[in-house]
C-alpha cells in the first residue's frame, strides 16, 4: 500500500525552494515528493505507511521558513 499525503506550501517560489522541500521529505522518509510550483501543492508518497507522521511534516517545513496547509491523505493500492 501508498500513503499519499497532500499539502499547499505558501512561500515556495522557485527551484531552491522545491529542492530544499524536497530534501527535507525524503530525510524524513518519504518515497517520492512532487512539487508543483504554479499551484504551491506538494504530493508526499511514503510506502511504509508507519513512517507517515502529518504533524511532524508539517512542523518541520514550517521550521525551513515555509507555510504548510494540511490536506489531506489517501491510501493507494500498488498493483504490479
Amino acid at each position: 500500500m501508498l500513503m499519499r499525503v497532500y499539502l499547499h506550501i505558501d512561500g515556495i517560489h522557485c527551484g531552491g525552494c522545491i529542492n530544499a522541500i524536497d530534501q527535507l521529505l525524503t530525510n524524513l522518509g518519504a518515497d517520492k515528493v512532487d512539487i508543483d510550483l504554479r499551484t504551491m501543492t506538494a504530493k508526499i508518497d511514503y510506502f511504509n505507511q508507519s513512517e507517515v507522521d502529518e504533524f511532524k511534516i508539517v512542523r518541520a517545513i514550517e521550521e525551513i521558513g515555509y507555510l504548510p496547509i494540511y490536506l489531506g491523505k489517501e491510501l493507494e493500492e500498488i498493483l504490479d
